[in-house]
């Protein structure tokens, strides 16, 4: 789903503590300008990196408080 496709000039995203298991490919599409993307705090165990490539103006990504996650660019 593209939940954040209208969002197009969000600076920054927290999604702290939401019990996130997983980031699905292409959820950020449209946030062309992001640069602050808070992920901590949650239960991801696998994120599709497939999303980064179009973060390209990130300057800061917490993954902190998480259990090991593995990256998937597929």
């Amino acid at each position: 789903p593209k939940i954040f496709a209208h969002q197009n000039q969000l600076l920054q995203l927290n999604l702290q503590g939401n019990r996130l298991e997983e980031i699905q490919r292409n959820v950020f599409d449209g946030l062309f300008v992001l640069n602050l993307l808070n992920l901590s705090r949650n239960a991801l165990k696998s994120i599709d990196t497939s999303n980064w490539p179009k973060l390209d103006k990130l300057i800061a990504l917490d993954l902190s408080h998480n259990p090991s996650i593995s990256l998937d660019s597929s």
